[in-house]
């Protein structure tokens, strides 16, 4: 464990110390540069008029804020300390202020360019480049917000949340002031552009940290002095978030290599196929009540880390693409932070909010359904992750999304009007039927989810 390269210095520690360090000093230079005010504006003057717009302000902030921290804990502490004040001030549910911010924050390990540290670990483990990666997540990231979105939507106006005060509001001028907006905006374009040309994911992260440093200072040089104490409060909270991981790490890169050693991962991974019979469906079930397990009681680094390498190698015996074997336990490693009864992210959200954790981890479920819906979507056809022709791409996005407005709709119980528990159930039903990417599953669950509208919309006619 100790002097050979597969024990404390094995290649997921390797990762830590080079890749993730990198990325967390820019993340924290970012933000003690005003990064994470930035981000708020933003979404602020985006979303803040619409219906429900201080969650839908928390959606955006959170999933900015997140493409650069990939810690869902530290995204609820930051954007959690602006965003649910507000929410309670406009008049929002308690509970659901802070599930709206711990659904939210839990996406942003998977958002691109800068996703959770699983994330890198991921690319080693599967000996692809990071950008490969990042460009998997781009789609799934994507729908998970749309669904999050959609699902604010539906209860703001069950509940009649309305947006902000004309006085809360940040103009767009204001957020893209070239003093506030280039030293975030442009570091984050550079990372992109960067990791598209082609560079390694080190020298990216530096190529934007300099970027970030010079532009801060540069964007007002009369206020050289304080600005480099800022930057110096950013370089020592970037040191402060390292131990905590590298320790993580480093311990499970000692229980990746036992696994190894003992052989259990081979002993797991045959279980799972015998219990599920290798069937696709019943092999998914298993290995993603096991990964939720493994993710209640540790963060997403050792969660994912450990399914990774026993749980994913029995779905790819199962006949699943590996970087979908792996996305599908990385996704239930991050999200096991909502589900009861040890709910890492909703303990924070619910602290900060003084609600009840459980009706909030109950919200946050309701809101984020599409995080446990959309992993299976990856077993039975890896399309959503860039695997497979354009066209299947295509639909797979389509139905994708169309399953998401129909579990919204009845997982919040609203869908043009108030729904009853019967079309709840069924409009639940119908967004489950779009996990299967088969021609017949997806004309009826579209079909479906477009007659349940119009039905809808004819009801409410009716008693109007």
């Amino acid at each position: 464990l100790v002097y050979s390269d597969r024990g404390v210095w094995g290649s997921i520690t390797g990762t830590s110390a080079t890749i993730i360090a990198t990325f967390v000093i820019f993340g924290s230079v970012l933000f003690s540069t005003g990064g994470g005010q930035t981000f708020i504006d933003a979404a602020n003057a985006l979303t803040g008029r619409a219906t429900g717009g201080a969650a839908k302000l928390a959606t955006i902030s959170s999933a900015l804020f997140g493409t650069v921290s990939g810690s869902a804990g530290a995204n609820v502490a930051t954007t959690g300390a602006f965003t649910i004040p507000m929410m309670k001030r406009l008049g929002y549910k308690k509970e659901f202020a802070a599930a709206v911010e711990c659904s939210a924050s839990s996406g942003g390990q998977i958002m691109p360019p800068v996703m959770g540290a699983g994330a890198f670990i991921m690319a080693d483990l599967l000996g692809m480049p990071y950008l490969g990666i990042a460009a998997a997540a781009v789609l799934p990231a994507v729908m998970y917000y749309l669904g999050v979105f959609v699902a604010i939507d539906c209860a703001a106006r069950r509940y009649h949340y309305k947006g902000l005060a004309e006085e809360d509001m940040v103009s767009l001028r204001e957020v893209f002031y070239y003093k506030k907006s280039l030293p975030v905006f442009l570091p984050i374009l550079l990372l992109i552009v960067f990791f598209i040309s082609g560079y390694t994911a080190v020298t990216c992260a530096s190529y934007a940290l300099i970027a970030a440093i010079i532009l801060f200072l540069a964007v007002e040089p009369k206020e050289c002095k304080q600005r480099l104490h800022m930057l110096f409060d950013g370089f020592i909270a970037s040191a402060k978030s390292m131990l905590t991981t590298l320790s993580l790490i480093a311990c499970a890169q000692i229980l990746v290599c036992l696994i190894s050693v003992t052989g259990i991962g081979v002993k797991f991974s045959g279980l799972i196929m015998e219990i599920g019979g290798g069937h696709m469906f019943l092999a998914g079930l298993m290995a993603m009540i096991a990964t939720m397990i493994l993710g209640m009681g540790m963060p997403t680094v050792a969660a994912y880390v450990l399914a990774a390498s026993v749980i994913a190698p029995a779905l790819v015996r199962v006949g699943v693409v590996p970087v979908a074997a792996h996305f599908f336990v990385f996704y239930y490693a991050i999200f096991a932070g909502l589900t009861p009864p040890v709910c890492g992210t909703v303990f924070i959200g619910a602290a900060m909010a003084e609600s009840n954790w459980l009706k909030t981890a109950w919200d946050a479920i309701r809101i984020s359904i599409g995080a446990f819906v959309v992993p299976f979507m990856f077993l039975f056809s890896p399309a959503l992750l860039l695997v497979g022709s354009t066209a299947e791409i295509i639909r797979c996005s389509v139905t994708c999304f169309v399953g998401m407005v129909a579990l919204a709709g009845g997982g919040m119980g609203y869908l043009v009007r108030t729904l009853k528990m019967w079309e709840r159930i069924i409009l639940a039903a119908i967004g489950l039927l779009l996990i299967v990417p088969t021609v017949a599953t997806d004309i009826i669950g579209v079909v479906g989810t477009v007659l349940a509208i119009i039905y809808l919309r004819a009801s409410r006619k009716r008693t109007l």
